[in-house]
């Protein structure tokens, strides 16, 4: 029904995003205005995190002195200012490729940035590592534990023989839901590309609308060794998620993550209000 397109917002065109699960089915748009242009800009929603009526827009291409205007259902939303990243934490949903196709020193530079990131979360931060290969398992959730992380870091290898990427989103998709989580999220994936999926029984355009309904856009790091299909296919399903793609070898995987961090907190957190705690499925899908 609608595209990836819509979560660009531009002149022309306000972008509407669906939210996930109690709130399936609800609109959601917006618009930035830059005091003394009266122009509006174009910036991209990254995802959306309600608990009604209180509503988070995680958004980029917005800054702190720019006016911002929200519509659910075509009503207008109360603004209720900005707010720290760190006010409910992130989720770092971690998706580790163990197949034997990616060396060692690969798979060496990628685990040691997943422990530094562990080593340097927030206050209200946690990471979920999920591994992927011949079979799909998740080795921790919503951990705060560095030392946790590290000892199972420590313990994974790369020598599988297949790459279930498919079944691992399915399996880190299931378990959001079941959570209903209400912090920002991010899906990390790293990989060597979108290659022997398994037997997921889904489809990748069914994982993409799925992510895409649940708001969680995946940023993929994909090793300078995979051939340009395979890193191609990676980063056309992280940008159609709302995410990115980032290339990286052992020698450059630190400079790499930190060009990532940089670019979560580009982000900018817009908190708002609604007159309501349900939306009116039957009225307004669109904004202008």
């Amino acid at each position: 029904m609608f595209s990836k397109f819509l979560r660009r917002i531009s002149v022309a065109v306000i972008g509407v995003i669906f939210l996930l699960g109690a709130f399936s089915g609800m609109s959601l748009c917006a618009k930035a205005q830059s005091p003394g242009t009266g122009e509006l800009e174009v910036f991209q929603i990254e995802q959306v995190r309600a608990e009604m009526p209180q509503i988070q827009v995680y958004v980029r291409g917005v800054n702190a002195n720019e006016a911002c205007e929200a519509y659910l259902d075509g009503n207008a939303l109360t603004s209720t200012g900005n707010q720290s990243l760190d006010e409910n934490g992130t989720s770092y949903l971690i998706m580790l490729d163990i197949s034997g196709s990616i060396t060692s020193e690969y798979f060496l530079a990628a685990k040691k940035q997943v422990e530094e990131l562990a080593q340097n979360l927030g206050p209200k931060d946690k990471i979920t590592l999920i591994t992927f290969g011949d079979t799909v398992k998740m080795q921790v959730s919503d951990s705060q534990n560095a030392d946790e992380i590290s000892k199972i870091l420590a313990l994974l290898q790369a020598k599988d023989k297949k790459t279930n990427l498919y079944r691992a989103f399915d399996q880190c998709l299931k378990y959001v839901e079941a959570e209903s989580q209400k912090e920002r999220q991010i899906v990390l994936v790293i990989s060597d590309g979108i290659q022997d999926t398994g037997d997921a029984g889904i489809t990748q355009e069914e994982l993409e609308t799925r992510l895409t309904q649940a708001s969680m856009p995946v940023y993929a790091f994909c090793v300078d060794t995979a051939d340009r299909q395979s890193r191609d296919g990676l980063g056309t399903f992280a940008r159609t998620t709302g995410g990115e793609l980032f290339v990286f070898g052992p020698q450059n995987a630190a400079q790499v993550w930190q060009k990532w961090k940089e670019r979560l907190n580009q982000t900018v957190c817009l908190g708002f209000e609604s007159t309501a705690n349900y939306a009116d499925l039957g009225n307004c899908t669109h904004c202008s």
